[in-house]
């Protein structure tokens, strides 16, 4: 029994960590989103997961005419953050690598203006690829998709 309550306490500890960890995540880019989407104002509707190298989110946004629009993908300045943004039809509309071999042609190009002629929806996919030769330790880190408008 007095196993059973600390593999309980265990996970339940775990458990509110990870909680705790994402709302920091979330905090930090609600903070900076102001620097980064300037003059823009935050939507208030963004995600700011952690995410280790090698792994991507796709993330499906409507935006509307009439409006401009700024996206700012923030990370760790040590990640390489590959930022894919297609319409519906999955025509590309921005992306700031250049080929399909991670090389990152404009690596400090992570924000976009826009201003749709029609409402539409837009996915965007961000990649944070694996460094080349790098095996084990991955680097972790919050990186958020924010999305601010005028």
């Amino acid at each position: 029994m007095r196993k059973i309550t600390q593999i309980v306490t265990t996970i339940l500890i775990l458990g509110i960590v990870h909680i705790s960890v994402n709302s920091q995540c979330k905090e930090y880019m609600e903070a900076i989103s102001g620097m980064k989407l300037h003059p823009y104002t935050l939507d208030g509707d963004f995600i700011a997961p952690i995410l280790t190298e090698g792994d991507s989110i796709v993330v499906h946004r409507t935006f509307s005419s009439g409006k401009t629009y700024k996206m700012a993908i923030v990370g760790l300045e040590l990640f390489r953050i590959k930022v894919k943004i297609t319409d519906s039809n999955k025509n590309l509309l921005f992306k700031n690598f250049d080929n399909p071999e991670d090389q990152i042609e404009n690596e400090g190009v992570r924000t976009w203006e826009f201003a749709p002629d029609q409402s539409q929806n837009l996915i965007i996919t961000v990649t944070v690829p694996i460094m080349a030769g790098k095996i084990q330790n991955r680097m972790k880190g919050c990186v958020g998709v924010l999305v601010g408008f005028k």
